[in-house]
């Protein structure tokens, strides 16, 4: 059992900043019994090690961030063993680009 925790309420949609300090209350919280994941405003894996210390969840989920960064979660994992993330050169960018484009024709 986990629960996952969005920072923006439904009336938000995608304006405003999530709430970090209201899920870091209820990781927090001496009755959570459960891990709390955290979602909301990442878009950098500096962030996830920063929201991740801050407020002490479990595990950060990744939304739109992903779409223009796919490779957050390696450069996150990197960050969170203590690596230097490994630079991505637009050779490489442009590959994933077009592997991810000839997914969606096939």
């Amino acid at each position: 059992k986990a629960i996952s925790i969005h920072g923006r309420t439904r009336s938000q949609m995608y304006k405003g900043q999530a709430d970090w300090t209201l899920i870091g209350e209820v990781k927090n919280n001496q009755r959570m019994t459960i891990p709390v994941f955290g979602n909301g405003d990442i878009d950098s894996a500096e962030k996830v090690i920063e929201y991740k210390n801050r407020y002490g969840v479990d595990g950060i989920l990744i939304g739109r961030a992903t779409i223009g960064n796919p490779f957050i979660f390696q450069q996150a994992k990197q960050l969170l063993e203590n690596k230097t993330p490994t630079p991505i050169s637009i050779e490489e960018k442009v590959m994933v680009c077009k592997e991810h484009f000839d997914g969606l024709i096939a």
